[in-house]
């Protein structure tokens, strides 16, 4: 079996999240400044968000224009927040692999020690 690719997530310089997988890099974008999400079927599986729930009126789901054809739910789902994880990531947010982060930091305490 193989092993999943597992990410971190930072926000300008703060750890979001680490070993997360693309579904869960995906709801913490779509879950950012209080926001909501949800998966609707219709004609086709679509993703229905808001905006911040702090706003006023900002519980308001609108159709964000990503979708899947599958059938099935979950996978439906899978689909639509890996084209979240693809096509979303908000500025200054930074995704990596962990393998990645973990070299960024290997490298920032070399700097801190010379």
């Amino acid at each position: 079996m193989e092993m999943q690719q597992t990410y971190t997530v930072t926000c300008d310089g703060g750890l979001v999240g680490r070993g997360l997988t693309k579904e869960q890099v995906a709801h913490e974008i779509l879950m950012v400044d209080d926001c909501d999400y949800e998966v609707r079927q219709g004609d086709s599986w679509e993703l229905w968000t808001t905006e911040s729930r702090s706003r006023a009126g900002g519980s308001r789901f609108t159709y964000s224009g990503i979708s899947s054809f599958k059938s099935d739910e979950a996978e439906a789902t899978r689909e639509i927040l890996h084209r979240v994880f693809n096509e979303w990531v908000p500025e200054l947010w930074f995704v990596m692999t962990d393998e990645e982060y973990d070299a960024e930091l290997a490298e920032d305490a070399e700097e801190a020690a010379a």
